[in-house]
């Protein structure tokens, strides 16, 4: 796939992400129940230390689908296949640096490694994959594992914080203690990639072997008035070698009037048995006197639930719980046969 803005189709519009492999069964609603894409063979007999699989990766995994993805191997030609890792729902947004391990395959040949995506039978949304690595373990090996700004993507202008932490997590995936390792992160204005607005650094003296080490990078003031910030995290160890799995990249924009509150994931599943009535929420930061005017969801509808009735409602919260006393709400809206599938509704407050 040569990846436009929004790649996918129109309930299943994932992110950009260069080239990358794609099985999409929210176009065709065909049988996918086992979508693989395998590697060419390989020969790993000269290989002896830890091996593992690196990957990036999008599975969306609709709420009333049961679909999955997989990282599978195997040593006969593919008449069987091994599951080596299980990959999670992430709703529409890419996860770098996932792994799956295949020591256990080290100084075999005729190893065959595979995705396998099955929509269970369903009208489900795809898996796609990119960045695909294989990997000799060194001795010296510092992953980036994530990293966070705010779990707000989007800020109107009125709501903007005054500053908020930039957290960033290492990962030690070598097998000897890290030493010396420095975290980075530049902050760049779009469209200029070119020179930071802002550096931090930080030093972490020592990781064990599998050891984890989450670091505040700083408190971030934002300065634009509107415009999007783009975070780049990176991470150097003494004696690393590799640079393939040490560069994570974050997000925040501020907006006219756009409020989004997601954690870099837009995606939740809930499921309700049938005849219940599920209230579902997200609380928000209110700081300046702001006028909401409507709400945008990307509601799963199936077949079933045409003809009942959604509604927002707009509530204060108590300590830590919400009020039930809505200071506003939208009109009542009626599920329709073109919300089957996933639709993106926009419903106006009105009072």
């Amino acid at each position: 796939v040569d990846a436009s803005p929004t790649p996918g189709t129109t309930y299943w519009t994932i992110g950009a992400h260069t080239k990358f492999a794609m099985t999409n069964d929210d176009i065709c609603n065909c049988n996918k129940s086992a979508d693989r894409l395998i590697l060419p063979v390989q020969d790993f007999t000269t290989h002896t230390g830890p091996l593992r699989l690196q990957y990036s990766a999008v599975f969306t995994k609709a709420s009333t689908t049961t679909e999955t993805a997989k990282v599978e191997v195997s040593t006969n030609g593919g008449t069987t296949w091994t599951t080596v890792a299980t990959i999670t729902n992430s709703g529409l947004a890419w996860v770098d640096n996932l792994t799956a391990p295949l020591s256990a395959y080290s100084g075999m040949n005729n190893v065959l490694i595979s995705f396998i995506y099955n929509d269970a039978g369903t009208w489900g949304d795809g898996l796609a994959v990119d960045d695909v690595m294989l990997i000799e373990t060194p001795a010296v090996d510092a992953q980036l594992l994530s990293a966070l700004t705010t779990e707000y993507t989007v800020f109107p202008r009125t709501q903007v914080p005054a500053s908020f932490p930039i957290n960033v997590s290492v990962k030690n995936v070598g097998t000897q203690a890290l030493t010396g390792t420095v975290v980075t992160t530049k902050v760049f204005v779009d469209p200029n990639f070119t020179t930071p607005v802002n550096t931090y650094t930080q030093t972490i003296p020592t990781i064990a072997v599998a050891g984890t080490e989450n670091v505040v990078m700083a408190t971030f003031t934002p300065a634009i008035a509107s415009g999007s910030y783009v975070f780049q995290h990176y991470v150097t160890a003494t004696g690393d070698p590799l640079h393939m799995n040490d560069t994570v990249y974050t997000s925040v924009t501020i907006d006219q009037s756009e409020y989004a509150r997601d954690n870099g994931n837009p995606t939740q599943a809930i499921g309700v048995g049938a005849g219940s009535t599920c209230v579902i929420g997200s609380s928000f930061d209110i700081t300046m006197n702001a006028r909401m005017d409507s709400v945008l969801v990307f509601f799963n509808a199936p077949v079933a639930d045409v003809g009942k009735e959604v509604q927002f409602k707009i509530s204060p919260i108590v300590g830590t719980t919400p009020s039930l006393t809505y200071i506003g709400q939208s009109a009542p809206y009626i599920l329709t046969a073109g919300d089957v599938g996933g639709a993106i509704l926009v419903l106006p407050v009105t009072a």
